[in-house]
């Protein structure tokens, strides 16, 4: 970016509802990186406006106690809606919304995750938006990944999020009174127990910690915490190990080893058709890739033989089990019989 920026006249808008500072502060604890030159876009008296107005926009809440998935469910159905809730993983969101739907009937839950194909998932999201248009229709639940955190337009009326870290937590609370309508809007965080059903995001471990310690705390949650979250969370050594590693070899010109280390998320994913005309071209050398991307989920690399996906080409699978468009290919993992 400085190099873009000095060599090239770029210029960068740093712009978030979780903005890490991290030209203010020593984010990155024993690596040397070159401090930008910042100038502030908003004045300091509308921004103190601003997140003034936030903290009445949305109060966050934290439930201690770990929760069993179905007091997870009785516990939200009791909130004013539309409700937003948002699990870690695929599966677990999976779960929780078929128990939804079991229970109270599917017009009571949505269920929108990278278990679902895009063209289904853009199908689901324009149903929502429709809904919450409704404002006689309030009485029911998304269930979700981190896929609303950013990038759509949702508001909701309360909202709950599977401890996770301080900067999802802060995206998501921006789906939740989006527009300021309510005076009291809530956006809670909670812990599930351990459940053969559920599946737990390894990943999340060391941020959620630190998230759980602000809520024990007492600390106050704002995007004004962002930059000391990300301090917090590097403090357990995530990533610092790999970010030295990729600065020397860039330093000794390895940009090869740069190039096959750096990974903005680490993928371990392959696409799995779900659509049967598309899976028979793909065998038969047809089919093109503006199609696969509709019509295709991304599947874990461990689970391509237990769940006995099939392979169509190189690289390319075909999901053998059920798939809806309510749950998408959760459905054939978590109803199987």
């Amino acid at each position: 970016m400085n190099t873009l920026a000095n060599e090239w006249g770029c210029y960068w808008v740093m712009a978030s509802g979780s903005l890490v500072r991290f030209w203010e502060h020593d984010v990155f604890p024993g690596i040397e990186l070159e401090k930008p030159d910042i100038q502030t876009l908003v004045d300091l008296s509308l921004r103190t406006k601003l997140m003034k107005y936030e903290q009445n926009r949305i109060r966050f809440c934290w439930n201690d106690t770990p929760l069993r998935c179905e007091e997870l469910i009785q516990w939200t159905q009791k909130a004013p809606g539309p409700r937003l809730l948002i699990m870690n993983t695929v599966q677990t969101a999976a779960v929780v919304a078929n128990e939804i739907c079991q229970k109270y009937g599917r017009d009571k839950v949505e269920h929108v995750s990278t278990a679902l194909t895009p063209i289904d998932r853009s199908t689901t999201i324009k149903r929502i938006k429709k809904r919450l248009q409704n404002k006689n229709d309030t009485d029911w639940t998304l269930v979700a990944t981190s896929c609303v955190e950013a990038g759509v337009d949702l508001s909701f009326r309360t909202g709950y999020r599977e401890l996770s870290s301080l900067l999802s937590l802060l995206q998501s609370a921006g789906r939740v009174n989006r527009h300021g309508l309510y005076s009291n809007a809530e956006m809670w965080s909670f812990s599930m127990m351990d459940d053969s059903r559920l599946t737990r995001n390894e990943s999340l471990r060391d941020a959620s910690s630190v998230l759980k310690n602000y809520f024990r705390e007492g600390r106050l949650i704002t995007a004004e915490l962002s930059t000391q979250g990300i301090k917090d969370e590097l403090s357990h050594g995530f990533g610092i190990k790999e970010i030295k590693d990729l600065l020397q070899a860039e330093s000794n010109q390895a940009y090869e080893e740069v190039e096959q280390k750096f990974k903005v998320i680490e993928s371990d994913t392959i696409p799995a058709i779900v659509d049967e005309r598309l899976a028979f071209e793909i065998l038969q050398g047809r089919g093109n890739w503006r199609e696969i991307q509709k019509k295709s989920v991304s599947i874990r690399l461990t689970k391509i033989k237990p769940w006995n996906l099939r392979e169509l080409a190189k690289g390319v699978y075909q999901w053998t089990r059920h798939y809806d468009p309510f749950l998408g290919y959760m459905d054939g993992v978590i109803n199987q019989k």
